[in-house]
């Protein structure tokens, strides 16, 4: 699910718009910069979620790599973050 919102974000919505507005190169710089961004952060869901012991979900998961503590405070982002997509305006 993540792969498929980072692809409709930046693929529908930014790409065309930066290469329009500010020129090819200033494009293949912001995808230098955001290849090895968006590899890395999913390369390690991808780490958490498999190193998770048992069948947890994403909330499961990040509770159990990051300590309670942690993991609370991500999950209310999370949760912030999933609740503003889908009753935003």
């Amino acid at each position: 699910m993540t792969l498929f919102g980072t692809a409709v974000g930046a693929g529908i919505l930014f790409l065309p718009t930066s290469a329009g507005l500010s020129g090819i190169f200033v494009l293949l710089i912001v995808t230098l910069i955001s290849i090895p961004t968006v590899y890395f952060a999913h390369r390690n869901i991808g780490v958490m979620m498999t190193e998770a012991k048992g069948n947890v979900d994403y909330s499961g998961a990040v509770n159990e790599y990051l300590e309670m503590k942690a993991g609370f405070w991500i999950n209310v982002v999370f949760f912030i973050t999933l609740f503003l997509l889908r009753y935003g305006s």
